[in-house]
């Protein structure tokens, strides 16, 4: 039996719990177990707690964030792989797919190892096919500040849109340049919400799969149009022109592939943009992170110092008092 596996992937927030939980209702298999539903998604992630774990330790042997916006992220998070990690997805790959013919799995982590993936999904003889959902990039970044500010207030408004935008296009180009030569579609979140039978027809029978009306009465409920709360646009965030350009490119032609009649070239013209700017960018703030690296090493260093000595005279102490002692015994 060939056996397919779905990797339902795209940016955070643009609606990939909601694809996967509609193909969990409709009766596909979306092995879990998930995370737990919280506040900033209570109907549900379906997010395998596997996956989570596993890309998570990758990126934090990296040193890379899930929003990371350096164009060299994705290669460093895997000059960080090891052969275990490889040995730990296949097997899991095999597990997760046995007995199924089609199987779905959800996080958006997986754009940063499409190709573990499919290397993984080669050895084993499976086929893997990709569901990328999209979402205009001043809405996704809207319901990220609504959830997901913690930690980075610092940044202040204009550079928290902009650290987060930046991602969402490195993300977002990642994602369409690692699934070229898969069986793979595009679903825009606004057109699941309104219509999710057309939405998910089109990706399910590229996989010789159909819509099965037993769990259809169930996901008109699940799927409500006024999950979409963030309804942002470029006038509401304060990010650069020439930043906003490159995203709205990117969108551009992303849509144009999720309308069935878009090309790779002007993706690849976004792609060189974008490099460009970040690498303009890195240079011309060279010397402020060379300086603060540079401090941030002098502190590193006194603060060892002074640990060190405070050790020395702690041990100074314990060497006198165990002196006092034997000489009170005798």
């Amino acid at each position: 039996m060939k056996r397919t596996l779905l990797l339902v992937t795209g940016a955070g927030r643009s609606g990939t719990s909601t694809a996967a939980g509609a193909l969990a209702l409709l009766g596909l298999h979306v092995p879990g177990p998930f995370l737990n539903a919280n506040a900033t998604n209570p109907r549900g992630f379906h997010e395998s707690t596997w996956s989570v774990d596993f890309h998570n330790r990758l990126l934090k042997r990296a040193a890379v964030s899930i929003a990371d916006g350096r164009p060299d992220a994705r290669q460093r998070l895997l000059d960080a792989v090891r052969d275990p990690d490889r040995a730990e997805l296949r097997d899991t790959l095999q597990v997760l797919t046995e007995g199924h013919p089609l199987t779905v799995l959800k996080d958006p982590r997986t754009t940063w190892t499409l190709g573990l993936w499919r290397d993984a999904a080669d050895d084993l003889g499976v086929r893997l096919a990709s569901l990328t959902m999209l979402r205009h990039p001043a809405e996704v970044l809207g319901s990220r500040a609504t959830h997901y500010k913690a930690g980075l207030q610092d940044l202040g408004e204009e550079g928290y849109a902009v650290r987060n935008l930046a991602g969402w296009v490195n993300a977002m180009l990642m994602a369409e340049h690692a699934t070229r030569g898969l069986t793979r579609s595009f679903v825009r979140y606004d057109d699941l919400l309104t219509d999710w039978r057309t939405a998910l027809s089109a990706p399910l029978a590229a996989l010789g799969a159909e819509i099965p009306e037993s769990g259809a009465r169930a996901v008109d409920d699940f799927v409500d149009p006024d999950l979409s709360r963030h309804r942002l646009t470029w006038a509401d965030l304060p990010v650069r022109d020439d930043l906003r350009g490159v995203a709205d490119d990117v969108w551009a032609g992303l849509t144009a592939l999720a309308e069935g009649v878009g090309e790779a070239d002007p993706l690849d013209d976004a792609r060189r943009r974008y490099d460009a700017l970040y690498d303009a960018a890195r240079v011309l703030v060279h010397d402020a992170i060379v300086a603060e690296a540079t401090l941030a090493r002098r502190a590193g260093i006194r603060a060892a110092r002074k640990q060190a000595r405070n050790q020395s005279a702690e041990g100074s102490r314990s060497r006198v008092r165990a002196l006092a002692r034997r000489l009170l015994r005798r």
